[in-house]
């Protein structure tokens, strides 16, 4: 099986702000994947970002906060 190398993936990241997700999304970024960030956490989601932009990685980064709606 040939697979692309993660330098050339674009990978959706969901929860990238604590645990897995966020190991995962530094991860990446260190091998020079495009990323889409997922969280909850805006502040946590914009330091993240800031924290991978800062590594002169010069990266595609999209970083989306999500909401969750309750149904009554």
């Amino acid at each position: 099986m040939n697979l692309k190398k993660i330098s050339e993936q674009t990978i959706v990241i969901t929860g990238a702000t604590s645990g897995i997700g966020l190991t995962t999304a530094r991860m990446a970024a260190e091998k020079g994947a495009k990323l889409v960030l997922v969280a909850r956490n805006e502040e946590a989601l914009s330091n993240l970002t800031n924290e991978i932009n800062a590594s002169n990685l010069f990266l595609q980064i999209h970083a989306l906060q999500t909401w969750l709606i309750e149904n009554n």
